[in-house]
């Protein structure tokens, strides 16, 4: 109420109908010139502006040139959109304001950490960069807060099936190898072990960790 009153007000009354918020898309424009605020943001933008890619960009607006048309340059920033249809989108560097704006649309209690579509969508109404869906993928990907307390998206698994019951011993059996061991007598360095399922009886076949498939088949025979 203090701020409210340094300014000459009149306060008008709205029927219920006439009393609606105001439309977000027509303030995207202005919310992405506000945050510019600082003049050491605004400054850091000139200063990486000089660099490519963006230098060669700037210079192509300029000269009219190559992709000019989806460029323009307003008060010294550089904006860009895919055709004459979307509203401007500024331009941004490779500066830590990016994470800002990152953190700004996904990490911030108002904008509810929403997933990276959403986080893509609100972002891209505003600002551009090279490799923007890849940096923002990687910080939702990563956010703390959404690792710990939101829940998997993923389909339930399915349930246990576990191996019926052998009705005999050496009906069902299991195979592995154990090795390489330290080479025998014989120069054997592996043992292929062969368990019933049933009586947990097992034969130990002692060869080597050169065994061919055919010479395993020739084993389990």
């Amino acid at each position: 109420m203090e701020r409210v009153t340094d300014y000459d007000c009149e306060i008008l009354y709205k029927t219920g109908k006439e009393n609606v918020v105001a439309d977000v898309l027509s303030c995207i424009h202005i919310s992405a010139l506000s945050s510019l605020s600082s003049n050491n943001i605004w400054k850091s933008f000139i200063i990486e502006y000089r660099k490519d890619p963006f230098k060669s960009l700037i210079k192509e607006v300029e000269e009219k040139k190559g992709t000019f048309t989806r460029y323009t340059i307003e008060n010294k920033l550089l904006y860009y959109r895919t055709d004459e249809y979307e509203p401007w989108r500024l331009c941004i560097p490779n500066i830590p304001y990016r994470n800002t704006v990152i953190h700004d649309n996904h990490d911030l209690p108002i904008a509810g950490h929403p997933g990276f579509v959403q986080t893509y969508s609100k972002i891209a109404r505003s600002y551009y960069w090279p490799g923007m869906s890849k940096d923002i993928r990687k910080h939702v990907k990563e956010c703390d807060a959404c690792q710990r307390t939101k829940s998997s998206n993923q389909p339930p698994v399915g349930e246990l099936r576990p191996l019926s019951i052998p009705r005999r011993p050496w009906q069902s059996i299991g195979m592995d190898y154990l090795g390489p061991i330290p080479v025998s007598k014989s120069g054997n360095d592996m043992v292929l072990i062969v368990v019933d399922r049933l009586t947990k009886m097992a034969h130990f076949i002692p060869t080597t960790t050169k065994v061919t498939a055919k010479e395993t088949a020739e084993l389990f025979l």
